[in-house]
């Protein structure tokens, strides 16, 4: 039996994503608890996208950074990409800022396809991440996202390749789409 991610690591996240117009999406905050085992980490990270500066906390410990004039942490990236018109084939390369590190991203729409997630199926945006250190040298992560193929291009389905395997998140539910959707997903870790 597969157990689900917060049986075996727990995480909350908070992420508070600003944006003045679409074309411009930015972060201002995200906050980060990990717990596995009796190991806790805390992040905070505050982006400062007028003075291109980011303040990392992590465990108490505040460091500042010089930012690019755009970037995104891992939740205001999905933010940004659902913004895109992410037709197959085309590719955008953004920057990423996690564990008090920059990060490119190449981010590429694979193809459209139709998935089933228990008893409902999507038509979907297959998008391929991948995300290597400043200097290109080395490959850091790799993370496929289905958004729905629609208006709203709500995340699906992400996973994401890991040291011991992978984590998988799925839509669980989805409400509100004609305000702000309420997305409640379960994560499993193989």
């Amino acid at each position: 039996k597969q157990k689900t991610a917060y049986e075996i690591y727990q995480c909350d996240w908070s992420s508070d994503v600003c944006s003045s117009d679409l074309s411009n999406i930015s972060s201002l905050k995200i906050e980060i608890t990990e717990q596995a085992g009796h190991r806790i980490k805390h992040e905070e990270i505050y982006i400062d996208s007028k003075n291109n500066k980011i303040i990392y906390n992590k465990n108490g410990d505040k460091n500042l950074f010089d930012a690019p004039e755009k970037i995104y942490d891992s939740i205001s990236s999905i933010y940004y990409l659902r913004t895109l018109s992410l037709n197959p084939d085309e590719k955008t390369d953004i920057k990423i800022f996690s564990s008090g590190k920059v990060y490119n991203a190449t981010i590429n729409v694979v193809k459209r396809e139709t998935i089933t997630i228990g008893s409902e199926t999507f038509n979907t945006i297959k998008i391929h991440s991948v995300i290597m250190n400043n200097d290109m040298s080395k490959k850091k992560g790799e993370t496929f996202i289905w958004l729905s193929d629609d208006e709203y291009k709500t995340p699906v389905r992400i996973e994401t390749k890991i040291k011991i395997g992978s984590i998988i998140a799925t839509l669980k539910k989805a409400s509100g789409q004609t305000e702000k959707p309420k997305i409640t997903t379960s994560s499993t870790v193989k």
